[in-house]
């Protein structure tokens, strides 16, 4: 019997042994190749990136929380990233050659989503979002995509894993890195690559986060929010800025604790107009920004979307059509992304892009207010 006893209290303190691992954090280190950089507009940039990146796991296989379950959020990551562009050129209208753009280092949150199981092996989908430090902009050595050395940068890839050991993964996969300031130093065409990795993961004796007990209260059935922004958009190849608010109002529907959807309206007010004697061909366009100028202080339309709930934290998407925009382009709609983090129930920080089509005009931050 003690013999008994003694092999089901090790099988029972190996099983909790096995559970702490499946659960465990992980760091991973990976090298990066660029496969192909590209921009908007008529610039080429040939040649390859090379770069590493430094990982943090949170596992969230014992977190509860609602996002985490609707997802199926398998880790919570925190990347730190070196991109060496040294190599690529950047070639002109006139075919110049030029080596601008530099070294980029990156810090992003991400989240690990797998998509395909089989066995030990998996594959993962992971998007990212946070700053990029750009050595390279137009106001320290010409580069002519990117305006200044803070950027938001964005990250998505699809990566496989597969085990080596009980403690050891292999990972590679393909992902796309962008990034660009967001309209507020112009130029602001943005820079993407598309990069390989290849690298290896390391499990950790670290449990993951677990649910809190005494969860933020975000959920309300029905709600109503009121939005206040403001930014500015930069000047053409100068210092300075052209300033705007933003003004949003818009009723909430919760559909889960994760998710809910809204319909509203928007309006934008500019505090510099187009003046058509500025000529954008030939001069340094003191007043044109591009989709964004307007002939009007006001533009204003009607949008609806989607909100994804992280706990405070929403991350906004909109789409919208203008009822009033005099532009100096033919623009009908417009999109505006956007995170909020609630430090009260009744009023959250905001900062959210007011987009056509490709191009950023401009990124707001400011205040929501919440009735309900």
């Amino acid at each position: 019997m003690k013999k008994i006893a003694l092999s089901l209290s090790l099988l029972l303190s190996f099983a909790r042994l096995v559970a702490q691992t499946g659960n465990t954090n992980k760091i991973e280190l990976n090298a990066l190749y660029g496969l192909n950089t590209f921009t908007s507009g008529f610039y080429k940039t040939p040649g390859h990136m090379t770069g590493a990146e430094a990982i943090y796991h949170f596992d969230m296989g014992n977190n509860k929380a609602p996002y985490i379950q609707l997802l199926h959020i398998q880790s919570i990551d925190v990347v730190a990233g070196f991109r060496n562009f040294s190599k690529v050129s950047v070639i002109d209208s006139n075919s110049t050659v030029s080596h601008p753009i530099g070294q980029v280092y990156n810090v992003l949150g991400r989240l690990e989503i797998p998509v395909i199981k089989a066995g030990g092996t998996q594959l993962i989908f992971a998007p990212g979002l946070g700053f990029a430090y750009a050595t390279g902009s137009y106001f320290s050595n010409g580069n002519p995509l990117i305006g200044s050395h803070i950027n938001l940068a964005t990250e998505a890839g699809l990566f496989i894993t597969t085990p080596l050991s009980n403690t050891i993964a292999l990972k590679g996969g393909i992902d796309i890195f962008h990034y660009s300031n967001g309209g507020t130093r112009v130029p602001n065409k943005g820079i993407n690559t598309v990069e390989a990795s290849f690298g290896l993961i390391k499990t950790l004796n670290t449990p993951g986060p677990q649910t809190g007990s005494k969860a933020f209260s975000t959920y309300f059935k029905h709600s109503f929010e009121i939005g206040l922004d403001a930014g500015r958009r930069g000047v053409q190849k100068a210092d300075g800025g052209l300033y705007k608010s933003g003004f949003s109002a818009a009723y909430n529907y919760r559909i889960s604790p994760a998710v809910s959807l809204k319909a509203g309206a928007d309006a934008v007010y500019y505090f510099s107009i187009y003046h058509p004697d500025d000529d954008p061909k030939t001069n340094l366009e003191p007043s044109y920004q591009y989709h964004g100028s307007s002939f009007d202080r006001w533009r204003y339309g009607l949008s609806g979307g989607t909100d994804l709930w992280m706990g405070r934290l929403a991350i906004m998407a909109n789409y919208g059509f203008y009822l009033h925009y005099k532009s100096t382009t033919k623009i009908n709609s417009y999109w505006s992304p956007g995170v909020k983090y609630y430090v009260l129930p009744w009023v959250a920080l905001q900062v959210k892009a007011y987009i056509h089509g490709s191009d950023c005009d401009y990124l707001g931050g400011g205040l929501i207010f919440r009735a309900h």
